[in-house]
């Protein structure tokens, strides 16, 4: 009973935080729709996508290592904190000159005049998504779910305001897309880090041998990172060299709806983590996760089914101007959202 009331708080507590910013996150994508290009958005889109890969890869899964060890070593929070961010912030510098050294290239060569602006952007956006994802993943570690969620909300407010301020407001267009998503990441993580006091946890000294193990963790899930990366984005690439960014922006925003299914499975998926951490040495843990597992696929295939009921009127909703021949697109990526989440 224990487990299963452990389980179900933290359920709660996932759901409060990724309803709140998935729906008013959710409202937003008429505005993108209607204040950005098919083009800028499929940029956006692949600048999104190309941080899902490099995030985990770069600073070798360090906030699923925080995740993984915080929650077992709850005496050594400190020490967890500090080889994090090592990881976290070198992975940021490394992008930060691979970004610069791409750009002196394209200055001495003459081309990609257009982009150099956006390398540069990346670059930022990287190092506060980074630190941001870390943070989230410390603070869920910790068992600090409150401030996993405070932080969370905090981006998704911060996002909107930032959002009608460049795009509707200074009409900043990609640029301001892209500047509303580094304040969103770069003042959440701020937050975060005041309120675990991680100022503080970082004067403990270093475990090296938990650093060392941490670090072959993180190494150890690269080639599950990148493989599911693979499955749910290389997609992207081909269309965007194959067709070109408008359709991959069409792309990019047929993706939205099946966010809506995301949601779900990334609610339980934070929950399911935590529990399994806890109780894998169990006796009867296999028992208890196939019961689990049971329920959860049962739920991911009734929310498929009531998307596809009122797919039209959704996609009239949410997409504008060019936006909305997208629909089409949406049934074959809802399943493959049921298969990816399985397999997750």
């Amino acid at each position: 009973m224990d487990r299963s009331r452990y389980l179900l708080k933290n359920m709660s507590l996932f759901t409060v935080s990724n309803m709140a910013s998935k729906l008013l996150v959710f409202l937003l994508v008429p505005l993108y729709t209607n204040v950005l290009s098919e083009a800028d958005y499929g940029i956006a889109d692949v600048m999104q996508t190309t941080l899902l890969l490099l995030v985990p890869l770069l600073s070798l899964n360090a906030g699923e290592a925080a995740l993984r060890y915080g929650i077992e070593y709850s005496d050594k929070r400190g020490s967890i904190l500090r080889s994090g961010l090592k990881h976290v912030l070198r992975s940021a510098a490394l992008t930060a000159v691979a970004c610069l050294a791409v750009i002196v290239i394209m200055s001495t060569s003459g081309t990609g005049a257009g982009y150099r602006g956006h390398i540069l952007i990346f670059a930022l956006l990287f190092a506060c998504n980074a630190l941001y994802e870390f943070m989230l993943l410390y603070a869920q570690g910790s068992e600090k779910v409150e401030i996993m969620i405070t932080g969370s909300i905090c981006c998704t407010v911060i996002t909107i305001i930032s959002n009608i301020l460049f795009l509707l407001v200074f009409k900043m267009g990609l640029y301001g897309y892209l500047f509303s998503q580094i304040a969103a990441f770069c003042i959440s993580f701020v937050i975060m880090f005041r309120l675990l006091r991680a100022e503080t946890l970082l004067k403990e000294v270093e475990d090296k041998e938990l650093k060392t193990e941490m670090t072959r963790y993180g190494r150890g899930m690269l080639l599950y990172s990148t493989a599911s990366w693979a499955n749910n984005a290389i997609d992207r690439y081909f269309i965007l060299f194959m067709l070109g960014s408008v359709q991959n922006g069409l792309y990019g925003v047929a993706y939205k709806i099946p966010a809506i299914l995301t949601v779900f499975q990334r609610i339980f998926a934070q929950s399911f983590q935590m529990s399994a951490t806890k109780e894998y040495r169990e006796d009867d843990s296999g028992r208890f996760f196939g019961e689990l597992f049971e329920l959860y696929n049962a739920v991911m295939l009734t929310g498929c089914t009531g998307i596809l009921m009122v797919l039209r009127p959704l996609a009239a909703f949410m997409f504008r101007k060019g936006f909305y021949e997208a629909w089409i697109m949406v049934p074959p990526l809802l399943i493959s959202v049921i298969f990816g989440a399985l397999e997750g």
